[in-house]
């Protein structure tokens, strides 16, 4: 019997070892402040791609200015010049609903009609471009009822093969400060209004929500840059 008692007196010790109250509040500290430090480290990472987003406007900038605005899938979308000069692609026949298929006869989309693809292609065909040069553009336009210009072909499955030539320009300044200075101004005012929440009330999750939301909608906001 007496063997058993070292085994015993043992047991009841690591049994009685309570977890340190020290331990047990500073977890409950760092879980409880754990969204604020997701807040705080996503607003670090908005604020880094702000500036890339606007460092990447910038660089655009630089080369000429297509003459219209496009969406992701190279179709001309509804934006309208701010200066009164307007924009050489509008002034020249483009309208919403284009999609540009060839630069200077060069095609856009590969047989697969990757967009990525196109798109980076249309980027290369832009970088080697400088203002004052002409540039053919064709494109595809829907049927939607009108008479045709002449510089559109006959309609044929619901769309019309189209081609325009024009001088590319610089984007004025007007147009580059309401089109990507503003919505960037914007969007840092809303990523650091977010981060200026979440710091204040550390401990209240709201708060945190918020914080997030206004990153969100900051990014979201200057990614009109893109």
């Amino acid at each position: 019997m007496s063997s058993f008692a070292p085994k015993q007196n043992q047991n009841s010790d690591v049994a009685a070892s309570p977890i340190s109250p020290i331990t047990n509040a500073s977890t409950y500290s760092y879980i409880h402040r754990l969204p604020f430090y997701l807040t705080m480290a996503v607003g670090a990472v908005a604020v880094v791609t702000l500036f890339v987003f606007l460092a990447s406007a910038v660089q655009w900038r630089q080369n000429p200015f297509f003459g219209a605005m496009m969406n992701p899938y190279l179709v001309v979308d509804g934006s309208r010049p701010i200066a009164t000069s307007g924009w050489a692609g509008l002034n020249a026949g483009l309208q919403r609903l284009d999609e540009v298929t060839h630069i200077n006869g060069q095609p856009l989309f590969a047989a697969d009609g990757n967009h990525d693809a196109a798109r980076g292609t249309f980027l290369g065909i832009m970088n080697d471009l400088t203002v004052g040069d002409t540039v053919e553009v064709q494109f595809q336009r829907p049927d939607l009822g009108k008479a045709s210009p002449d510089y559109c072909g006959n309609v044929l499955e619901g769309f019309s093969t189209c081609s325009l030539t024009y001088t590319v320009t610089n984007l004025s300044d007007t147009d580059f400060i309401a089109y990507f200075i503003i919505p960037f101004i914007g969007g840092l005012i809303l990523v650091l209004l977010g981060i200026l929440v979440a710091y204040l009330r550390p401990q209240q999750t709201a708060a945190q929500h918020d914080g997030l939301f206004s990153l969100a909608f900051g990014e979201i906001m200057a990614g009109m840059l893109k």
